[in-house]
C-alpha cells in the first residue's frame, strides 16, 4: 500500500514520513473529571517505568530539586524488582510514587494536579496524556518533541526546551485557565471529532478511487 493511503495521528507524525494526512487521537470525556480546583502537586505519567528517563523524568526531578514542588509519579513495570527499585528511588528524592493508576483514581489524580509534566525526550507521534490532562482542566508543561508542539498551544500550557524555561512555566501556571484547557480538548480531541475526521478521509479515498477507475 502506498504511503498516500496512510493516515497518521498528528501533523508531525505524518511529516516524518513525508506525508500530510493525519487525524488526531481522541478521548471520551466521560472517563475523566473536570475540575477548576487544583491541589498542590504536579503529575508525571508513564506507561512503562523503564521508559521514565526517555519520558523526561530527570527534568521532572530537577524541578523538584530547584523549586521544591510536590511530584506524583504514576506508572508500572512488568519487572517487579525494577518497580521496587524505582519506588525506592522516588522516596529518596521526595517524590510520591503511586504505581499504576486506572479509572476513577487516574481521573481524580489528573484533575487535581496543578499541571501535567510531559518533558519527554522522545519525538512523540501523539501523546494521549496531553488530551487526558486538558479534558480535566489541567495545564501541560511539555518539551518541544514530536507532536507536543502542535498539541500544547499557549492558551493551555507551555512548550519548553531548556531548564530555565521549565522553571518559568511552573511559575506562570496562573496564566492558564482550566476552562481553556477543557474547551480545547472538547474541540480538538473529542472522540466524535476524531470519528468525523476519519469519515472525511475515507470519503476522500472513495472519491479518489472512483476517479481513478473512471480514468
Amino acid at each position: 500500500m502506498s504511503k498516500e493511503n496512510w493516515i497518521f495521528v498528528s501533523r508531525s507524525h505524518a511529516q516524518s514520513y513525508g506525508c500530510d494526512r493525519y487525524v488526531y487521537n481522541s478521548i471520551d470525556p466521560a472517563e475523566f473529571i473536570y475540575s477548576e480546583t487544583k491541589s498542590d502537586y504536579f503529575i508525571f505519567l508513564v506507561c512503562g517505568l523503564e521508559r521514565a528517563v526517555l519520558k523526561g523524568f530527570g527534568i521532572a526531578l530537577l524541578l523538584v530539586q530547584e523549586l521544591g514542588i510536590k511530584l506524583v509519579v504514576a506508572g508500572s513495570s512488568k519487572n517487579e524488582f525494577y518497580q521496587r527499585q524505582f519506588a525506592a528511588m522516588c522516596r529518596e528524592q521526595g517524590v510520591e510514587f503511586v504505581g499504576e493508576i486506572r479509572g476513577q483514581q487516574k481521573a481524580e489524580l489528573i484533575a487535581g494536579a496543578k499541571a501535567l509534566l510531559a518533558p519527554t525526550l522522545i519525538h512523540e507521534p501523539f501523546g494521549l496524556v496531553v488530551p487526558e490532562a486538558l479534558i480535566s482542566g489541567t495545564p501541560v508543561i511539555s518539551s518541544d518533541r514530536g507532536a507536543l508542539r502542535e498539541l500544547v498551544s499557549p492558551d493551555v500550557g507551555f512548550i519548553c526546551r531548556k531548564q530555565n524555561e521549565y522553571i518559568a512555566a511552573v511559575e506562570r501556571l496562573n496564566e492558564i485557565s482550566p476552562q481553556a484547557c477543557r474547551e480545547k480538548a472538547m474541540r480538538d480531541f473529542h472522540y466524535l471529532r476524531m470519528a468525523a475526521n476519519y469519515l472525511k478521509e475515507y470519503e476522500k479515498e472513495i472519491l479518489f478511487t472512483e476517479s481513478q477507475s473512471v480514468n
